[in-house]
């Protein structure tokens, strides 16, 4: 399926000096955000936690046919309270959407260039 991208986020990408993350949202009950950033961030109105290089993200497929393409998300280093909290809630069917994005690479501000792209949405399957 073909997408647009915004021209700022585009130029951004065609920088020497990108800087790209990923975000990821569970959506329990008590929804749980983490990027591949340091500390809290903002993105689209939601706090983040962010977990630097503590995240892995498998390639992510997308094809033309109708077929489950799925993905892994490793994160480690969490805080024990936020690890038994989403182990109480983690079921299947719940909502997992990751997103890509750049930060401004102008400044040492972490400002997000555009809108982060939705890069998959699909359903937690197995913990």
């Amino acid at each position: 399926m073909a997408r647009t991208i915004g021209s700022t986020f585009s130029t951004q990408l065609s920088s020497s000096q990108t800087r790209p993350f990923y975000a990821v949202e569970f959506l329990y009950t008590q929804n749980l955000r983490i990027w591949t950033g340091y500390g809290e961030f903002t993105i689209a109105g939601q706090q983040y936690l962010g977990l630097g290089n503590l995240i892995s993200i498998s390639s992510i497929q997308e094809t033309a046919e109708t077929k489950a393409s799925g993905l892994n998300i490793v994160a480690t280093g969490i805080d024990g309270s936020v690890v038994a909290s989403a182990l109480n809630e983690t079921q299947q069917g719940v909502v997992v959407n990751v997103y890509f994005g750049v930060l401004t690479t102008s400044d040492n501000a972490q400002a997000i260039v555009d809108e982060p792209y939705q890069i998959f949405s699909g359903f937690v399957d197995t913990v």
